[in-house]
């Protein structure tokens, strides 16, 4: 069967993302991101600190490494698909799971990328908001109701 991934990128994350990986991806998750990353996965996972994982330098490998033990298992499951895609922080997890870039260099090159981008403007000065179905008058009416400073 031929099938296509995308891996989502950053935003997607929850709290107890992963946590059914922990037991089969342990060696995986536990000793090879956090031997590269420096901080412990498994208490990420664990954590009921909503405000940790919404810390870009914390999210993009967390997100990463949930992401590319998903794909692991749908390769090993599916076999080989016929294309793998990613949006922003996911094109890294079709990369690794892709071999394009090797599991290692790709967690530290978003250990680098999380921490530059939150180191890139100072808390609480940025946001961010989906809005899904709106048009653009009630979106202006959001924005002036809640005046928003945009």
């Amino acid at each position: 069967m031929r099938w296509v991934g995308m891996f989502p990128g950053q935003g997607s994350q929850e709290i107890g993302m992963g946590n059914e990986l922990l037991e089969k991806y342990d060696e995986l998750l536990i000793n090879t991101f956090e031997e590269t990353l420096g901080w412990s996965l498994k208490d990420i996972i664990n954590s009921e600190e909503p405000e940790l994982i919404k810390k870009t330098n914390i999210a993009q490998p967390y997100i990463f490494s949930v992401s590319y033990c998903y794909g692991i298992e749908a390769i090993n499951n599916l076999g080989n698909p016929a294309a793998l895609i990613g949006h922003s922080l996911g094109e890294y997890t079709a990369l690794a799971c892709s071999n394009k870039i090797n599991l290692k260099d790709c967690s530290l090159i978003l250990k680098k990328r999380g921490e530059l981008m939150n180191n890139a403007v100072p808390p609480n000065e940025t946001g961010m908001a989906a809005l899904i179905g709106q048009d653009s008058y009630q979106i202006q009416k959001i924005i002036d109701n809640n005046k928003l400073d945009l």
